[in-house]
This record gives C-alpha cells, sequence and structure tokens, in this order.
C-alpha cells in the first residue's frame, strides 16, 4: 500500500511539473517542527488557536508550523493562482521542514478533506510520524490511512460551513 501511495503522489506531482522548494520555512530546525494539517474553514478560529495549544503542550519543544500562519499566504494565494489549488504550496513548499512528522484534523464527523489527507499522505511516505487530533484535543497516533475521505464536492459542502 505505501508503495502504490509513493506512486500516487509521484504521478500528481509530475503532472504539475516541475517545481522546487523555495525555502519559505528554511530557517526551521526541520526535526523539531511539526505540521498542522487542518480543514481550512478551521483557519482563524478559536478551535486552530486551542489546538495549536494543545500540540504544544503534548509535544513540549516543538515547533508547530500553521499553514494559515500570515507568513505563508501570500505563497498559497500564488499557488492557487499559478495551479488552482493551494494545496500544492502547502506540500511541495512548507511540508518539507516538518521532519517531526504532521498532526492532522478530520472533521467533528470524523470525514477527512482531501488536503488534510494528502498532507496525512505526504507525511506518511517519507517516513514521518502521522497524528490525528480531534476538536476536543484528544491525540492519537494514524497507524494506517483512517478511511472516510470526501471528494472535492463533498468537501466544498464541508467547507462552506463552520467547523
Amino acid at each position: 500500500m505505501k508503495k502504490r501511495l509513493v506512486m500516487l503522489l509521484c504521478a500528481a506531482l509530475l503532472a504539475l511539473g516541475s517545481m522546487g522548494i523555495s525555502g519559505a520555512a528554511a530557517a526551521m530546525d526541520p526535526s523539531s517542527c511539526l505540521y498542522f494539517a487542518h480543514p481550512m474553514n478551521t483557519y482563524g478560529t478559536m478551535l486552530e488557536n486551542r489546538l495549536i495549544e494543545r500540540i504544544h503542550t503534548r509535544f513540549p519543544g516543538m515547533r508547530v508550523l500553521n499553514p494559515n500562519d500570515p507568513q505563508y499566504h501570500e505563497g498559497w494565494r500564488l499557488y492557487e493562482l499559478q495551479y488552482g489549488n493551494p494545496m500544492l504550496y502547502f506540500t511541495i513548499e512548507l511540508m518539507q521542514e516538518c521532519a517531526g512528522g504532521t498532526v492532522a484534523l478530520p472533521y467533528r464527523d470524523g470525514k477527512w478533506s482531501p488536503g488534510v489527507y494528502l498532507e496525512m499522505m505526504e507525511t506518511y511516505v517519507v517516513d514521518r510520524p502521522v497524528w490525528k487530533i480531534n476538536a476536543d484535543g484528544l491525540i492519537s497516533e494514524v497507524n494506517q490511512f483512517p478511511a472516510g475521505l470526501l471528494s472535492i464536492e463533498q468537501n466544498k459542502k464541508y467547507a462552506e460551513q463552520p467547523y
């Protein structure tokens, strides 16, 4: 299964053409960085802030890279304009700097946005740890890919609603 995921990820990246890593987060020590993968409808919310605090508590000494941090807004907007998908900025530019792993938030019903799922897959294929965090702040290790991946059309409906 891991080999298939690697092949799918490589095929998706090749379809987009060659893109280099800009080093947007190059100043970070990769081994002390966790990436916080969460649905975009949680960006800028009290929930987002509370979960980041919880991640810091569970992983003391680790930096949490929040893709919603204002320093990354221009980058993901440029990727959205150039490639039609801001998720590529997150997976190609930012996640590479987080060798500590990824902490991922599903929707409240346990379903996964395609973007968060892609970020988990990107972490998994490079042999980095993945954890799931729920809205209550409970963190558990992900040992296999969970069910509940939404289609892009389904996700649009979820994303229109407040988390």
